[in-house]
């Protein structure tokens, strides 16, 4: 028996630039149908977008909602509040769930004002989210809260504020991060270690940038942007400007920074960081010295500079969506893919990325659409295999669970590579850490899958191997069913 047995790694790519991928188009707005009337919000993997939609009269009468194969779900608002269309405020999950943002009317000290609050949608249910009181000891006023990120296991981050604190917007007990349902706070003001050794470190106050642009992957790992005024790069006291350092915050608390680039030190003012995959890999932007955003990537390899623009998403394979002059390019480990839309499709503000490949975009008359990425499909092969999956054990180090699998080709012939595992109703406390991409071409759709073997076919009884890691921030069991896919195409 011919055995080949593998450790899931990530690779680093050297830069270059890549044969162009090419998509099909399905509209998801139609003249009898809701159409948005926004920016699009949000995409998870099963393919289903989150979005502003309207039926008439769209800008006044806006509503969140859902498209899934053609058919449009409207997302109810809570009596009582406003519906508020922002995009940085929405997003859904492969579950289906729903976080985003209502407005509650209030007096305030003789003013009539509206306070931004959560709402988690579930089946289509809202419910608006209350603050925890034991983050807010002595706190007073009505507070009001905005969502940043909603991960797999349905935790969210949101930014609450209470009117009554004189410290807004600045850090005060009356203000913090936490996530919901756990209850727990991110609120950290890491001092830039760069900065500690001069004068007056210790009774310099710090701050955290005010817009929730944050994010917070499956492993409850969180952005946070730092506005230093004290000494940032190049970190001298008194700083030449205002800048903010992008930091890592983890569960436990501790925290790192992200590495400042050339751009950084030239005096540009710092960097902001916005989205963090399962891989730990970020994606932000710098301001040049001419006030132009310019992308910027950090990954295990350092801070990458990608030019002037936005990068407008990152899935958790590692890719980021980015626009340089309106010509879509998917950037992965160095690697600039050049995207070949359909004619008259371009990507939008608000496009989107998701594990399997998928990106929504617009056509000049502000029509949407869910590009699919062309090409063949492979094959499932799982009746003619025998997968072998042993016990999961938690990595102290790594804070994730492993398990042992083996695929065995049990056909009497060879089985063409590459040979994919595919992970089917994995719970969503649940993440393969490490992914190859999520399912589409195959249903059903949204499973995580790994390479198993990127080439090479396996003779008939032959077998190869690896060790699976997971995130589970519930620390909970994880089951699944294991679908094996091969030879070449899409999965």
């Amino acid at each position: 028996m011919r055995s080949l047995s593998i450790l899931l790694l990530i690779p680093f790519v050297a830069s270059g630039t890549a044969t162009a991928q090419q998509y099909t188009a399905t509209p998801i707005t139609s003249a009898n149908s809701p159409i948005f009337s926004a920016n699009l919000f949000d995409l998870n993997n099963k393919g289903q977008v989150l979005g502003a939609a309207c039926i008439t009269n769209c800008g006044v009468n806006p509503f969140p909602a859902v498209w899934s194969n053609g058919t449009f779900q409207a997302l109810p608002i809570p009596p009582g509040y406003v519906f508020n269309a922002s995009a940085r405020d929405f997003k859904i999950n492969d579950s289906g769930s729903v976080v985003g943002n209502v407005r509650q009317p209030v007096t305030l000290n003789g003013n009539a004002i509206q306070l931004p609050q959560v709402v988690l949608w579930q089946n289509g249910n809202p419910t608006v989210i209350q603050p925890p009181a034991s983050l807010f000891p002595g706190c007073s006023g009505p507070p009001s809260s905005l969502s940043s990120a909603l991960n797999s296991s349905g935790h969210i981050l949101i930014l609450t504020s209470f009117t009554a604190d004189p410290s807004f917007p600045y850090p005060g007990r009356c203000y913090a991060y936490w996530i919901y349902p756990t209850g727990s706070s991110t609120l950290s003001f890491p001092f830039p270690p760069q900065c500690l050794g001069l004068p007056g470190a210790a009774a310099h106050p710090m701050s955290f940038d005010a817009l929730p642009f944050k994010g917070m992957n499956d492993a409850d790992q969180v952005l946070e942007n730092i506005v230093n005024s004290y000494c940032g790069p190049p970190y001298v006291n008194p700083a030449p400007t205002t800048t903010y350092d992008p930091a890592v915050i983890q569960p436990g608390g501790s925290f790192s920074y992200l590495p400042a680039s050339s751009l950084t030190f030239a005096g540009a003012g710092g960097a902001r960081s916005e989205e963090i995959d399962n891989l730990g890999i970020v994606q932000g932007f710098e301001t040049n010295s001419s006030g132009q955003p310019t992308a910027v990537i950090w990954d295990g390899n350092g801070v990458h500079v990608l030019g002037p623009g936005l990068v407008t998403w990152l899935n958790n394979v590692g890719q980021a969506l980015y626009a340089p002059g309106n010509s879509p390019l998917l950037w992965q480990s160095g690697v600039a893919t050049s995207i070949q839309f359909p004619p008259g499709i371009s990507p939008v503000g608000g496009s989107t990325l998701n594990d399997a490949g998928q990106i929504t975009a617009a056509d000049a008359l502000n029509h949407f659409y869910l590009l699919t990425p062309s090409g063949t499909c492979g094959q499932d092969v799982t009746s003619q295999t025998q997968v072998t999956a042993g016990g999961f054990r938690y990595n102290h180090a790594t804070t994730r669970f492993t398990q042992a699998v083996t695929v065995t080709n049990a056909a009497g012939s060879s089985i063409t590579g590459p040979i994919s595992l595919a992970l089917d109703n994995l719970p969503a406390t649940a993440t393969l850490f490490g992914i190859s991409g999520a399912t589409q071409c195959l249903p059903p759709q949204g499973s995580q899958y790994t390479n198993l073997a990127t080439s090479s076919s396996l003779a008939s009884g032959g077998s190869v191997s690896a060790i699976l890691q997971f995130f589970n921030v519930e620390k909970s069991g994880v089951s699944y069913q294991p679908r094996v896919i091969t030879g070449p195409g899409r999965r």
